[in-house]
């Protein structure tokens, strides 16, 4: 059964439509969810909080021009996101970048591991990406979330742009000035 099929039984309340179609994208909803937050607690009360607003809504989607489902479920992961900084705002972020996660096929992976370089490249390849885990974590939560998105995980500035309700030019100005900042940030702290 295709995407669209389950769109349309899980809006006639299908559960097992539902777990069917949301299954490809827990891990990654979550895993997005944890790098905005930082917080392994939180991005799994978010990620929760995300697919129960799906759930409740799935019926509208038929009727939108979302785009794709796939923008459609980011997008609502990415508020739900701004409402949980907005609720914590005072509190700060302790997180290491540098953990083992769960990598959206389900494999435990360290982010920053790489087997294939020779002990010495290794570690600074790693070192390299900590100073710029700890960049991104200090950016502004507008631009943390546009970098993740695209330099993460890797989606369009069109669909960036569906997902934040963010114009494209907007996003691409964001983008450019989180990773201005991130240069800046690099060379004050590490040149």
């Amino acid at each position: 059964m295709n995407e669209q099929d389950l769109i349309k039984k899980a809006a006639s309340g299908d559960a097992e439509a539902f777990g069917r179609l949301i299954e490809p994208y827990e891990r990654p909803v979550y895993n997005f969810c944890r790098r905005v937050l930082g917080d392994g607690y939180d991005a799994e009360d978010v990620s929760q909080e995300v697919f129960i607003k799906i759930y409740r809504s799935i019926g509208g989607y038929t009727d939108r021009r979302a785009g794709s489902f796939k923008n459609w479920v980011y997008r609502i992961a990415n508020n739900a996101c701004i409402d949980e900084l907005r609720k914590r705002k005072a509190r700060p972020v302790a997180e290491s970048l540098d953990e083992t996660y769960e990598s959206d096929e389900g494999e435990s992976v360290r982010q920053f591991e790489s087997p294939e370089l020779p002990p010495e490249e290794a570690v600074l390849k790693k070192e390299r990406q900590k100073i710029i885990a700890d960049a991104i974590r200090n950016l502004a939560p507008e631009f943390k979330r546009v970098i993740i998105l695209r330099d993460v995980r890797g989606f369009s500035y069109e669909d960036i742009a569906q997902m934040t309700g963010m114009k494209i030019g907007t996003v691409k100005s964001k983008i450019s000035r989180a990773r201005v900042n991130l240069k800046e940030q690099i060379q004050k702290k590490y040149v």
